[in-house]
Order: structure tokens, then sequence, then C-alpha cells
């Protein structure tokens, strides 16, 4: 049995893919920028908050320095974390259920909204500690994160479980070793052959989850 379960929050246990699927274009309208690239949406996916805000810097021409717009677009997003979004469906029926488990949060949010989402659901309880791509330096591209959490969990590799729905992340929590279980989410539905095809298991909701 494994001993513990690594958790990415956005669209795996919170329901806020479509917060972070707009905020790229909204954005670039704050900033006067109407024309924005069809593939936008794709190409700040896998990115990491700094990531997409030295994307942003290259492409518009943007004098802020990078750690400035990753200021401005979370302080566009603050309020949703901390009054509106809510948690996927058997979200919290699960963690009750496994509360006898180490749990941590690896994500690429940035602390701050992470934080004002778990104190409002009243799950912040259940998880020793948030881990962020900010702390590792890196996006969920590079596996570093999982390795962390592992690390601070005191665990082995081969010991965690590692709950995703972003097929990136997925790949590389996957090719670090971890099992990992892909959950579903709507905003990567054409990616599920991928996302089938990189975890150890996949499931529709939390509910399905089985632990032998």
């Amino acid at each position: 049995m494994k001993k513990a379960f690594i958790f990415d929050l956005d669209g795996t246990l919170l329901d806020s893919m479509r917060v972070w699927a707009n905020f790229g274009p909204e954005y670039l309208k704050s900033k006067g920028i109407e024309r924005i690239p069809k593939q936008l949406r794709e190409t700040l996916a896998p990115l990491s908050l700094l990531e997409a805000a030295e994307y942003f810097k290259v492409q518009f021409g943007f004098s802020e320095p990078a750690q400035k717009i990753c200021e401005e677009i979370n302080a566009m997003l603050a309020h949703r974390y901390e009054h509106e979004l809510m948690l996927k469906e058997d979200a919290l029926k699960f963690l009750q259920a496994h509360a006898d488990h180490a749990m941590c949060i690896a994500t690429a949010t940035d602390r701050f909204l992470v934080e004002k989402a778990l104190n409002r659901l009243g799950i912040a309880e259940y998880f020793s500690f948030i881990i962020t791509s900010s702390d590792v330096g890196n996006s969920k591209q590079n596996p570093d994160i999982f390795l962390e959490a592992a690390k601070r969990l005191g665990v082995d590799r081969e010991d965690c479980i590692v709950f995703e729905d972003a097929p990136h992340a997925i790949r590389s929590a996957s090719q670090a070793g971890f099992y990992v279980v892909g959950v579903y989410e709507k905003s990567f539905e054409s990616e599920l052959a991928a996302i089938q095809s990189s975890a150890n298991c996949f499931i529709q909701s939390l509910k399905e989850f089985t632990h032998d």
C-alpha cells in the first residue's frame, strides 16, 4: 500500500481550470491588447506562472519585470480563489476517507492563492504542506516538484501516488518513477489518449479510485 499522496490542486481537487484557460487573454486585454494568439492557451498550459510572465515580456514587449507581471496576474485571480472556486465532485469525501495518509499539495499556482482556497473550503488540515513551482524554480514539465514533495513527506517516490489532471505533469511524474493517477478534467479532453498512455491509471472522478 502506498504511504503518501501528492495532489495537484487546479483541475484535480479544485474546479478552477476555466480560470487558467482564460487568464492569458484576460491579462492581455487588461493591457490593451486585443489581438490574442489563437494557440495562447496551449502555449501557456504547461508553463509556470513565471515562465508565462517571461513569455508575455518577450512576445508583447512588456517593460515590467516578470515578477511584477506575476503579481498582476495573481491579483487578477485572487478574488476567485478567496470567494468563488469550489472543490471538484467527491474531492472532500476522498480526503475524508484517506485522512490517515500523509498528503500534500504540489501546484503551479502561487502559495497565497492556494492558501485562500484551502482555508475557505476547510481542507487545509488534510495536507502536511504546500509546494509550488516557484519553490522549485521550474514548471511541472520537470519532475522536481514531485521529487521535492516526496522528500518532504519523508518517503521514497515508489511509496507515493501522484494525482494529476494535466498531461505534461502526468508525463513528467511518471517518467520520474511515481505511480500516477490521471484525473479527468474537461479542459484536457482532447488529450485523453496522451493522459491515459502516461498515467498508471485513469479515473473520471476521485470516487472511482481504489487503493489496494
